[in-house]
């Protein structure tokens, strides 16, 4: 199926990729029931990295004022 090779594809890409971009593309694919597990994981993977990211430059932000 198309959208599972996209999945593989874009799995070496995913580092690039926005929160925005992210979140639309796991849905799209909840919504359309298409199961790429490793594609899925890789997507909640960079969603925390990125979260993490974000609460550290909060956490130094308010120890810095």
């Amino acid at each position: 199926m198309l959208l599972l090779s996209i999945a593989e594809a874009a799995l070496p890409k995913l580092h690039t990729w926005r929160p925005q971009e992210l979140a639309n593309t796991g849905w799209a694919y909840a919504r359309l029931l298409l199961l790429h597990e490793r594609f899925m994981e890789a997507i909640a993977e960079r969603l925390l990295v990125l979260r993490r990211g974000s609460l550290l430059e909060i956490c130094s932000h308010q120890g810095a004022a």
